[in-house]
């Protein structure tokens, strides 16, 4: 799935859905998250190959990798949790190259709280 017809969403109830424009059509990355105010979703980002970045309310900073490329067979596996120290209150990723090559390592977030750490 490519990403230029595919955005994602976030609910204050912690609910993170992948939705397809050209398709009209949506996904839950996870069924298996229980819902819950304190897990609501503030910011988001994409990551290299395609990966998702969600920051919570309760300090939580996953890193979710997408499994298969298909949109009707789509599957998210959460590869990573961070805490923050704070509420995140913006997120940005390091998903493009300076030199233009697909880096293998992993990519560099920016978190910032609303604590100023």
């Amino acid at each position: 799935m490519g990403r230029s017809s595919v955005l994602i969403a976030g609910t204050e109830t912690g609910l993170l859905r992948v939705i397809d424009v050209e398709r009209k059509a949506s996904k839950l990355v996870s069924t298996a998250e229980a819902q819950d105010r304190r897990r609501g979703v503030v910011a988001l980002a994409w990551g290299k190959g395609g990966a998702m970045h969600c920051a919570r309310k309760n300090g939580d900073l996953e890193t979710w990798a997408q499994v298969s490329g298909d949109f009707e067979d789509d599957a998210w596996e959460l590869r990573a949790t961070r805490r923050l120290l704070g509420e995140c209150v913006g997120l940005a990723s390091s998903s493009s190259s300076s030199s233009g090559e697909e880096e293998e390592e992993e990519d560099k977030l920016i978190a910032c709280s609303d604590d100023g750490r």
